[in-house]
C-alpha cells in the first residue's frame, strides 16, 4: 500500500521556485509522521558547503540537527529532498543521506531520554526532483530502524489544509542552587540537575485549560453540525484551538545543605530561567500523545540550552569564582512565511544582541527571515538573585476591624522597669553604631517619651472628669425620684 504524504498547498509555490532556479540543491523536510499519513510543514534548504554541488551526507545530517533544535514539539525532521539530475545523485547516495540524518538525530534524542509514542512512525521520506524537467523522479520512504530495509513508494500530494493543527503552550520555571569546587564540577552538576528535571517533567501532571483530561480523549474534536456529522466547513479550517497548559512537577523536600557544608566548597552556583513549552498536534490526536509532545518540547529545548551554555563557558574560558549566577539562554520565537502560523525557535544568551540570533536564524533556517517576524518577549531573563532578595514585599497593615480583637486578647502588661540612661555622649554614640543596618530601627527620643507620658496623663484626667460628671448626673436623678415619691405619699 502506497503511503500518502500530505503537503500543504502553500509550499507548492516555494518548492517550484527552488526547482525552477536551475541550481542543484538539497534540503530537509519537516513535519509530522503517523502510521496512516505524513504531513509536511516546511522545506528547509541546506546551505552549500562548496562551490560545486555535492551530496555530502554528514554535512546534511549536521544541518538537520541544527534545524531540529529550532522545531517545536510535534514537528520533527521526516526526510530529505534533492533537486538534481540522476548523474549527480543516484538512489544509493540518497538512501545514505536519509540514514545519516536519522542516526545523528537519534543520538541526540536518546541522550535527552526522549522516546517515540505508539502513534509515531519512523519512515523517512526521500524526494528526488529532476532539475531539467522539473518533474518528480522518485518519492520513496525508508524504514530507518532497519538498515537493510528497501525503499517503499510514497505519494507526494499537495493538499489545501491537509489537517487541522492545534496548539499547546506552557511555561515552567527552573531554579537550582548547588556548590562545587571546579568548573568541571559545574558542568557535571548542571547535567545531573537537568537529568533530575527531565524525570520530574516526565512524571508531571498537565492541566489543559485548568482541567485534567482523560488520556484517551481526543484533544480537539472536529466541529459537528449537531447530529454527529462533521460540519461542511470543518475541513476548510487549518487551525484548531490553542490550549494553555500548566505543568505540575512532583513535590520534593528542600535540600538539607548546612552552612558548614556549603562553606567547605569554593563556589556556589545559581542556575535559573524560564522554559516555554510549545507543541502542535494534528486532528484526532489523543490527550496522552499531545501531553507527551509538549513534555518532549520542554525537555528538548532545556537540554539544548545546557549544550549552548556549556559551549559558551568553554569558549569564553570562564574562571571559577566564589558565586556564579547563571541564566539559561532564553527562547526566541519566530514565524516563517512558507509555514504561516507555525512558531520556530532560536536561543539567545543574556546580554547578547538580538541581531546575532537573527543571523543564526537566517543561516540555518531561511535567509528571508525578517526581524519583525521574531518575537523576543516570549521569555525574559530572570533578575539577579541579590536583587530579588532586596525587593522583599512590604508588611501589610492590620485591618481596623481586627485591631480591637487583638487589643482584647492582649495580656496585661507589667510596668516597665526603669533603665539606666548613660550620660556620656561618646558612649551613647558607640551604642547607636552597634545597631544593625538591616533592621533600621529608629530609637524614640526622650522628648517623645515625655510627650507620650503627658498625653497619657491628659487622657486619664479626661476620663476621670467624665466619670465625675456621670456620677453627679446619676445623683441628681436619684434625688429627683425620691422627692417625687415623698410628695406623692
Amino acid at each position: 500500500m502506497v503511503k500518502t504524504i500530505n503537503v500543504d498547498s502553500s509550499l507548492s509555490k516555494y518548492f517550484n521556485t527552488i526547482v525552477g532556479s536551475g541550481e542543484p540543491t538539497c534540503g530537509i523536510i519537516i513535519g509530522k509522521t503517523s502510521k496512516a499519513k505524513d504531513y509536511v510543514v516546511n522545506l528547509i534548504k541546506c546551505p552549500t558547503k562548496d562551490a560545486a554541488f555535492k551530496l555530502d551526507d554528514q554535512w546534511i545530517a549536521s544541518h538537520a540537527l541544527n534545524v531540529s533544535h529550532m522545531l517545536p514539539g510535534g514537528v520533527t525532521v521526516i526526510g530529505v529532498f534533492v533537486v538534481a539530475d540522476t548523474k549527480t545523485v543516484d538512489a544509493p547516495a540518497l538512501r545514505k543521506v536519509v540514514y545519516s540524518v536519522y542516526r545523528r538525530l537519534s543520538q541526540i534524542k536518546s541522550s535527552y531520554g526522549l522516546k517515540l509514542t505508539s502513534e509515531e512512525s519512523l519512515s523517512y521520506t526521500a524526494l528526488h526532483v529532476d532539475i531539467a524537467s522539473c518533474r518528480t523522479l522518485s518519492c520513496k520512504q525508508y524504514d530507518v530502524l532497519d538498515n537493510g530495509s528497501g525503499s517503499k513508494p510514497a505519494d507526494w500530494k499537495y493538499v489545501n489544509s491537509p489537517t487541522r493543527w492545534s496548539t499547546l503552550k506552557t511555561e515552567v520555571g527552573f531554579d537550582k542552587l548547588f556548590y562545587v569546587d571546579s568548573l568541571g564540577g559545574v558542568m557535571e552538576e548542571l547535567k545531573t540537575s537537568l537529568s533530575e528535571f527531565r524525570c520530574d517533567v516526565t512524571d508531571g501532571i498537565v492541566c489543559i485549560d485548568d482541567v485534567i483530561r482523560n488520556n484517551e480523549d481526543i484533544l480537539d474534536p472536529e466541529p459537528s453540525s449537531g447530529k454527529g456529522k462533521k460540519s461542511k466547513n470543518a475541513n476548510l479550517s487549518k487551525w484548531g484551538k490553542t490550549f494553555h497548559c500548566k505543568l505540575f512537577l512532583p513535590l520534593k523536600g528542600a535540600e538539607d545543605i548546612n552552612e558548614v557544608e556549603a562553606s567547605s566548597h569554593k563556589c556556589s552556583v545559581h542556575l535559573h530561567g524560564t522554559i516555554t513549552g510549545l507543541a502542535y498536534t494534528t486532528s484526532k490526536t489523543t490527550v496522552e500523545e499531545a501531553v507527551h509532545q509538549l513534555k518532549c518540547d520542554v525537555i528538548q529545548n532545556l537540554f539544548h540550552r545546557y549544550n549552548l551554555l556549556k559551549q559558551n563557558l568553554e569558549d569564553r574560558k570562564t574562571k571559577l569564582c566564589s558565586t556564579m549566577d547563571i541564566a539559561l539562554p532564553k527562547r526566541l520565537l519566530f514565524t516563517e512565511g512558507e509555514s504561516e502560523n507555525f512558531m520556530f525557535s532560536e536561543f539567545l544568551f543574556q546580554n547578547e544582541p538580538i541581531a546575532d540570533g537573527v543571523d543564526r536564524i537566517r543561516e540555518t533556517f531561511s535567509p528571508d527571515i525578517k526581524e519583525d517576524l521574531i518575537h523576543s518577549g516570549a521569555e525574559k531573563f530572570p533578575e539577579n538573585l541579590i536583587q530579588t532578595i532586596q525587593d522583599e514585599p512590604e508588611i501589610e497593615e492590620v485591618p481596623e476591624d481586627l485591631t480591637e480583637a487583638f487589643v482584647q486578647l492582649e495580656p496585661t502588661k507589667t510596668p516597665d522597669l526603669p533603665t539606666h540612661v548613660p550620660t556620656n555622649p561618646a558612649h551613647t554614640t558607640d551604642y547607636s553604631e552597634t545597631i544593625s543596618e538591616e533592621e533600621n530601627i529608629e530609637k524614640p527620643s526622650f522628648e517623645t517619651e515625655s510627650q507620650s507620658l503627658k498625653d497619657e496623663a491628659s487622657e486619664v484626667s479626661l476620663l476621670q472628669s467624665t466619670k465625675g460628671f456621670v456620677a453627679a448626673g446619676v445623683a441628681v436623678v436619684v434625688a429627683f425620684l425620691m422627692s417625687y415619691l415623698s410628695l406623692r405619699d
